[in-house]
């Protein structure tokens, strides 16, 4: 019942908020902005703002469901939501001596901020040495300059004032942030680097700051951690639908997890039964994994008849092969990731979750490759054209490989699977552990929990709550 009322609660307050009234709060626009953002700063610097380890399995829930539950210590974010929440990166046309004026003005900051030994002079009105604010910014473009040894006095000329003024204006927010992140260099070394292209201006606008705190500023980060070359502009082009199935896919995972430690230490019967689902999964993803590739062959060898060498496909076949891509990338990785399963048993049962990604992907690249046969075979998306697109040729050569290798090794992998589980019961062998497993198995289904409520949340956003092909009921009671 409280995992309900959390629920209740938790979605009255979005709902409430008006979610969704104008076009810039989008889940997709407010992912786009995100992805501009992260071009902009120094992606490296940001990353070492989040605790990965404390974000363990809490990586995609937002913070006012993990402040509702007395777990806003699990919520990742809170070093870099302003970053992204509050402000926006406007761009804007400079002159081609914006870069110049730009450099003179770091070297300013630096020589009033730093002791600089080989400044011979220098003048550093206007600087609020504790923060490094400017807080008259025509005052320090007209009056500052510094002289190192060896070189010319550096100063701003008359007619660079406009240009300086506006990158003082972006530095003085710029440090506003610094100041939040206990950062008090990051805007002189390197943490924002773009005063000739962009403005930082501050959103005030609750329902954006709350959508992109709570749905997704979490997604775009767990993308992030887990592949920054993954990150692409394409996972914003249906936001709604990529969030909620990433929020369903971790919460599939923790639950299997959950279910996984409770029947292996409850008892050897449930554990054998464990054992008997799991080899029945294992056995149908073989079978999948056949179709698959008779599924995709079908596709290439379509794309691959000589009478169409001068073929080129439109965008929607591009979009959705790339799609096809991304899927068998994912099949891929996580046959490796099985391929290294832990020997002992308590240690492969707490990482057997990528068999359940792998099953899913394998099932989902089925559907996706025979309806994109459909698509390229109904003669609707193709024209003529001299010039063979190598990249479609590329990314085939490359599925086609690893869907091969993964046929090749992975009834082995299963076997091996099987022979470890079938080995001996961790109930016999583990009895000592049993409580504290026992408590890992309960803290998974927890955060399963939580991911249930902010899926419903999501979908009462989306206004889809009633699709049954979004929702899946799972007791988490």
């Amino acid at each position: 019942m409280q995992i309900i009322a959390l629920i209740i609660l938790y979605v009255s307050n979005f709902i409430s908020c008006n979610i969704l009234q104008s076009d810039s709060n989008t889940l997709s626009s407010i992912c786009d902005n995100i992805l501009s953002s992260l071009q902009i700063l120094n992606k490296n610097q940001v990353l070492r703002l989040i605790n990965r380890e404390k974000c363990r399995n809490y990586e995609l829930l937002g913070e006012k469901i993990l402040n509702l539950s007395d777990k806003s210590q699990n919520y990742c974010y809170r070093g870099v939501q302003f970053l992204f929440c509050n402000l926006r990166y406007q761009p804007y046309e400079s002159n081609f001596n914006c870069e110049h004026i730009k450099d003179k003005f770091i070297k300013i900051m630096k020589t009033c901020s730093y002791h600089t030994p080989n400044a011979l002079e220098k003048n550093c009105s206007s600087i609020n040495s504790e923060n490094l604010t400017i807080f008259d910014a025509l005052e320090f473009c007209r009056t500052n300059y510094v002289t190192l040894n060896g070189e010319k006095q550096t100063q701003f000329e008359p007619v660079e004032h406009e240009y300086c003024s506006k990158i003082v204006e972006s530095f003085n927010l710029c440090q506003y942030v610094s100041r939040r992140l206990n950062l008090r260099n990051y805007c002189i070394d390197g943490g924002f680097q773009n005063y000739c292209t962009h403005y930082i201006k501050e959103v005030r606008d609750g329902t954006y700051e709350a959508m992109c705190k709570n749905f997704v500023l979490p997604f775009v980060f767990s993308k992030l951690m887990e592949d920054p070359e993954s990150l692409k502009p394409s996972v914003c082009a249906k936001a709604d639908e990529n969030i909620s199935s990433s929020l369903l896919n971790l919460r599939d995972q923790l639950m299997f997890k959950s279910k996984s430690f409770f029947d292996a230490f409850q008892s050897e019967f449930a554990y054998k039964k464990w054992v008997q689902d799991l080899e029945s999964r294992l056995d149908g993803m073989v079978i999948d994994l056949r179709d698959l590739i008779n599924q995709s062959n079908l596709c290439f060898q379509y794309l691959n008849y000589p009478h169409r060498f001068f073929y080129a496909y439109d965008n929607v076949v591009i979009g959705e092969f790339a799609k096809a891509k991304e899927i068998v990338d994912r099949i891929y990785n996580n046959f490796n990731q099985l391929s290294h399963l832990p020997q002992e048993i308590v240690q492969l049962i707490n990482h057997i979750d990528s068999v359940i990604n792998m099953d899913k992907a394998i099932k989902e690249a089925n559907i996706h490759f025979r309806d994109l046969y459909t698509l390229i075979s109904s003669g609707s998306h193709y024209y003529f054209s001299l010039r063979r697109d190598r990249t479609l040729q590329n990314n085939m050569m490359v599925m086609e490989s690893n869907l091969n290798r993964i046929s090749l090794f992975l009834p082995n992998n299963i076997a091996h699977i099987k022979q470890k589980i079938n080995a001996g019961t961790p109930f016999e062998a583990n009895l000592g552990k049993a409580s504290m497993l026992h408590q890992r198995a309960n803290d998974f289904k927890n955060i399963a929990s939580l991911l249930e409520a902010q899926l419903t949340a999501l979908y009462k956003i989306m206004a889809k709550s009633k699709d049954s092909n979004f929702i899946r009921s799972l007791d988490l009671t």
